[in-house]
């Protein structure tokens, strides 16, 4: 029979078949604790009592020998995993069970244990390999457990694990990086392509803005150009000599300082929502000539787009309309006081009529008296001599749209005066029964007059 450890950690001589043991069982002993690998041997029963531990398993696990055989191995090695949340040991329970019922040797690979070495907690890492111990009659005598130290193998696994998975964090960055570093260079091309038309127009506008501002100092208009916020960056010749400012100086946003105080507020105005906008600019404003007077000007502006409809400049014309002004208004004043003298004439003509009338009716009533018939002919020649007086003022359209009225002065009686002007207004007096006396004085007033003019007083 095999050599069997007994519970004190000794190991008995060969058995006779008598029960008796006899032989090397301190050279098994010696054997035993020679091995290099770390074994224990553990009785088959309910608690898997260690029977036997060698020198290295001691060294591995940091135990003692008078503290580990005869205890239960579950009892010596009672550790909990935190990271699997269940007994560590669960795993060397069902091998060691599987043993008992197979009669079949059983692994654990990797089995984790918390355990103080150097005064330190730290985690090993052990391979576990239990195997039966069978008696000439098949019997389990024990069981052999031996362990393996993995943890630098495992750490290392890990580490390269680790590494691995930063390798492939770094490929996933380097990956992005350079769809992104791709993404770069095609709107860096993009960018490129766009300066590079941007340069090739800004040239074509350099070449076409030169040509544009010697065009335009032959023009008499004053020409002028702003940028796309509305900074006037050129004026022609004609402007520099009209306000009296240098050739090359800079208006930017100096312009308004030439406009008239009373226009300055509106034209600036408009001249902001053009340049929000992009509309369109025209505006009729006072310009200050070099001279200190102001003259009445046109300025129109249109907006220059890209071909993305950005503006990127304003081209806008000066006109100096300041006689054409004047001559509107003179236009405006003529037709005024035509309208005026229109509206005089029509209430002078109806004034004259009504005495006409009254008296031909009179002559009709009274064809028998003779005075009286003589002082109403009277009448109505001095009313038809007044009618034609205005007529011969309506007449004459030069003196009306021009306002020049020619007097014809005499020397009049003032008492002739009221006598004509009662007789215009006594048929509408009577007509509206009104009471009224004329009384005149005997000595004769006489002045310098016209006598139409007198009577439309």
């Amino acid at each position: 029979m095999l050599n069997t450890p007994a519970v004190d950690g000794s190991f008995a001589g060969p058995d006779d078949g008598t029960g008796a043991r006899h032989g090397a069982g301190g050279d098994a002993k010696l054997f035993f604790n020679a091995i290099p690998s770390a074994i224990l041997t553990l009785l088959p029963d309910a608690e898997f009592t260690i029977s036997a531990a060698n020198d290295e398993y001691l060294k591995q696990t940091g135990t003692v020998r008078e503290q580990s055989v005869g205890r239960s191995f579950f009892d010596l090695f009672p550790g909990r995993s935190e990271a699997q949340g269940r007994d560590s040991l669960e795993d060397i329970r069902s091998s060691l069970s599987a043993v008992i019922e197979t009669r079949s040797p059983q692994q654990v690979d990797t089995q984790p244990y918390r355990m103080c070495q150097a005064g330190r907690l730290e985690t090993r890492y052990w391979r576990v390999k239990n195997a039966p111990v069978l008696g000439s009659d098949g019997s389990l005598l024990c069981v052999v457990h031996q362990i393996e130290d993995l943890t630098e193998s495992f750490q290392s696994h890990q580490q390269v694990e680790a590494r691995l998975d930063r390798m492939r964090t770094l490929e996933d960055e380097l990956r992005e990086r350079e769809q992104a570093v791709a993404k770069e260079r095609a709107e860096l091309e993009r960018e490129r392509r766009s300066f590079s038309q941007l340069l090739a127009r800004s040239e074509s506008w350099r070449l076409g803005e030169e040509k544009f501002r010697l065009i335009s100092n032959t023009l008499s208009q004053h020409v002028w150009t702003a940028r796309a916020d509305g900074t006037v960056d050129f004026h022609t010749q004609q402007f520099a000599e009209f306000a009296g400012v240098p050739r090359d100086a800079g208006l930017g946003d100096l312009w308004a300082n030439f406009i008239h105080p009373d226009d300055v507020e509106g034209t600036k105005l408009a001249w902001s929502r053009s340049v929000s906008t992009g509309e369109p600019y025209e505006r009729t404003f006072r310009l200050r000539h070099h001279t200190g007077t102001y003259r009445w000007t046109l300025t129109r502006a249109v907006a220059l787009k890209d071909d993305d409809q950005t503006i990127f400049k304003w081209v806008g014309c000066t006109t100096d309309i300041h006689e054409q002004v004047l001559a509107q208004q003179e236009l405006r004043d003529a037709h005024r006081r035509k309208d005026e003298f229109l509206a005089m004439l029509a209430h002078e003509l109806r004034n004259p009529l009504a005495p006409i009338g009254a008296g031909a009716e009179i002559l009709l009533r009274e064809s028998g008296d003779e005075s009286r018939v003589l002082r109403v002919s009277e009448m109505i020649s001095r009313q038809v001599k007044h009618v034609t007086g205005l007529i011969d003022e309506l007449l004459e359209v030069s003196r009306v749209t021009t306002g020049r009225v020619s007097l014809d002065e005499q020397t009049v009686d003032m008492k002739r005066v009221v006598r004509d002007s009662t007789e215009q207004v006594r048929p509408l007096m009577d007509m509206r029964q009104h009471r009224w006396r004329l009384a005149c004085r005997r000595n004769r007033f006489a002045f310098g007059a016209t006598p139409i003019d007198w009577c439309r007083c």
